[in-house]
């Protein structure tokens, strides 16, 4: 991991399981063809650029943590909501940590 600050147990095991997404996804999309890959460049791009916010952000939503290590999938539940609500953006950090919090109250919502 790159941030220089330490770490919290949930931290590591979150971080840790967004790798583990994130290879799994890059091994599913580079291992098509050409023309899949060209396909699904939308989506790459999404998993590239939240992939490395959450290697270099400094201090990671706490809600965000604990809902992220009870999901399946964190990295397809959010991509899905990027997909949901059309405003959302992935170009800068804090269009990212938009989409963070919708996808946490999202996720409260569904809970209460």
């Amino acid at each position: 991991m790159q941030r220089r600050k330490e770490y919290t147990d949930q931290e590591k095991r979150f971080l840790q399981k967004i790798q583990t997404e994130h290879s799994l996804f890059k091994f599913r999309m580079f291992s098509g063809t050409n023309r899949e890959v060209y396909e699904s460049c939308n989506i790459i791009r999404f998993y590239e650029t939240v992939y490395e916010y959450f290697i270099y952000k400094e201090c990671l939503n706490q809600s965000l943590v604990e809902i992220g290590l009870q999901e399946e999938n964190v990295m397809n539940g959010l991509y899905h909501t990027y997909l949901k609500y059309e405003w959302l953006q992935i170009g800068t950090w804090d269009e990212i940590e938009e989409l963070l919090k919708v996808y946490v109250k999202k996720h409260q919502e569904k809970v209460l």
